[in-house]
């Protein structure tokens, strides 16, 4: 079960804490400036003074209000912006006393300014000619005479833009150039839980790489869209579902996300990014049983993965805070 769409009233510190994270994981934005302003306003022997308590629970309350009457993703960034230097001194202290708090806190500003907004409406073509290369990420052929640890770095890189197919090719690399190494061992693993099972073909790949694009950049209905196609077009490829799983999942729909993950899973049962999605239905149902299940398991697959660290942070955060019962 998610969490109640309308925040409780009267709750404990330590129930609204759990429903933060939870907020948190699902992105709902109202829901998490409300339930901060009631972690500030429940917290026990605070280091900070109550003048500087009710500050900062005036100013989320402020944000609060920004993003109930306008939801959108330009007010949300502005409030977010309005609200760290409004409280540069006590307020954002207490903040980030809170790890989860204060990757929330920067995480409304930064996931939203990844892309410029000049590249709009030919951005995947302008990634594709100029953005990929200048990084180092050619579209269409891996770079040769690299080291293993270079293409290692390139199958990660290629991984988070969202290019299955530039992710196997340099971890194939890797194998070919380097057999006897280390790197090579880690590449092998990586070609079982960190690349789609099945060979993409190339139109999938860039209608998935379009969709990443639009999830960075907070498109969330676009990037829907073209997974919805996708696993529909092309319904062995894995990463779709995934993907999927985890806009459903913040648009409330728990069953539909459980659903896209169980059919990722028998597509390929050893994807961390079906691990992933799977970790994120957990924290949002506060099911840490199995969320620790989850995280073990991603590290028996992988044991040098960085993927899901920030729920691997959750989980500790909420062990050293007592907050699992």
């Amino acid at each position: 079960m998610l969490p109640p769409r309308d925040v409780p009233k009267d709750l404990r510190f330590e129930e609204y804490m759990k429903l933060l994270m939870r907020y948190q994981v699902l992105e709902w934005h109202r829901q998490i400036a409300t339930c901060t302003t009631r972690v500030v306003e429940t917290q026990p022997n605070s280091r900070f003074s109550e003048e500087g308590q009710k500050h900062l629970a005036l100013l989320l309350k402020g944000l609060e209000g920004v993003v109930l009457v306008k939801d959108s993703t330009e007010e949300i960034t502005t409030a977010a912006r309005t609200l760290l230097k409004a409280t540069a001194t006590k307020a954002d202290l207490l903040m980030d006393k809170f790890e989860p708090m204060k990757k929330a806190k920067n995480g409304l500003v930064s996931a939203l300014t990844v892309i410029s907004d000049t590249v709009k409406g030919t951005i995947e073509q302008a990634i594709e000619n100029h953005v990929l290369p200048a990084v180092g990420l050619p579209l269409y052929e891996i770079p040769a005479g690299r080291t293993a640890e270079e293409y290692i770095f390139l199958a990660r890189r290629y991984d988070a833009f969202g290019l299955p197919e530039g992710a196997r090719a340099a971890l194939e690399q890797v194998v070919d150039d380097f057999p006897d190494s280390a790197e090579a061992v880690a590449a092998r693993n990586r070609l079982k839980c960190r690349v789609p099972r099945k060979r993409v073909r190339e139109e999938a790949q860039r209608k998935f790489f379009a969709a990443t694009r639009a999830r960075v950049i907070q498109q969330k209905e676009e990037s829907r869209n073209i997974c919805e196609k996708l696993i529909l077009s092309d319904p062995d490829f894995e990463w779709p579902y995934a993907m999927l799983a985890v806009i459903k999942l913040k648009e409330g729909d728990l069953e539909r996300a459980r659903d896209l993950i169980a059919m990722a899973r028998r597509i390929n049962d050893s994807s961390i990014r079906i691990e992933s999605a799977q970790a994120a239905v957990d924290l949002a149902e506060w099911n840490l049983a199995h969320l620790e299940k989850v995280l073990a398991r991603v590290e028996s697959l992988d044991p040098e993965d960085e993927s899901i660290n920030k729920y691997k942070t959750f989980l500790d955060f909420i062990k050293q805070q007592g907050l699992t019962t």
